[in-house]
């Protein structure tokens, strides 16, 4: 539970930073703070990941810190805790605008198809917040309007600090070892990557779930909610194409 003192804390900063120009482009309803501390920032090597919850961003990070030699990684870290640490927040980017931003770094992401993001946000964080809650009471409650109170079920497009045209690469966790390659050896030179480094351990096997979950219309009133993330990232609309 959040103190008084640290929630206006986080509202004054959040205040501050809207004003920063590299956020022109932030959702209005989405904490400035939290999209800027997502960021990894590497001046050495000119690359910016924006790091979106529920899509493999730790097994993301913790590779690119394994082929990143500045970086010290520990093995015990599937986290990603200290890897994140190495790198800088968004605003310690050197640029002052988002058209400097994109000109001056190699800016990626991984996305995730909505339908499995959002059900594993509901195995993860939703029931975690209420037991009891449905698959479909969950969905419920985000068409009533708290779909931006929790940046694990927030749309994808939302989470990011630019345009998704704005984007050099984007990454999908589907192909995540693919995808993971082409920004290793972007990054680090062509034959660098090997392979991915500490999947999660806490995966909640969404993928194989979908068909048990969504039920009675579910998967249109989910596709209504995210039909940015759906358009943006190219998924298929249908669930049997998942």
């Amino acid at each position: 539970m959040i103190d008084p003192l640290q929630k206006l804390r986080i509202h004054l900063r959040n205040r501050r930073l809207r004003r920063h120009p590299l956020a022109a482009e932030c959702h209005p309803q989405i904490s400035v703070g939290f999209v800027f501390a997502r960021a990894l920032v590497s001046e050495s090597h000119r690359f910016c990941y924006f790091r979106l919850p529920k899509c493999a961003n730790s097994t993301v990070v913790n590779t690119l810190a394994w082929y990143d030699p500045e970086v010290e990684t520990r093995p015990d870290d599937g986290a990603a805790r200290a890897a994140k640490r190495s790198y800088g927040r968004l605003d310690a980017a050197r640029a002052a605008t988002l058209d400097e931003l994109q000109q001056r770094y190699f800016l990626f992401t991984f996305v995730r198809n909505p339908y499995t993001r959002l059900l594993s946000s509901y195995l993860d964080k939703g029931l975690q917040k209420d037991p009891r809650q449905s698959f479909a009471d969950f969905i419920a409650r985000l068409e009533r309007g708290g779909l931006h109170e929790n940046a694990h079920w927030a749309p994808q497009t939302a989470m990011l600090p630019v345009r998704p045209e704005r984007l050099a690469f984007i990454g999908r966790t589907e192909r995540i070892e693919e995808d993971l390659k082409t920004v290793v050896d972007r990054i680090f030179g062509q034959g660098t990557f090997q392979a991915p480094r500490n999947r999660e351990v806490n995966r909640k096997g969404a993928a194989d779930k979908l068909a048990r979950y969504y039920s009675d219309g579910l998967a249109e009133r989910v596709h209504a909610l995210y039909a940015d993330d759906f358009a943006a990232f190219d998924y298929p609309s249908q669930l049997d194409q998942v």
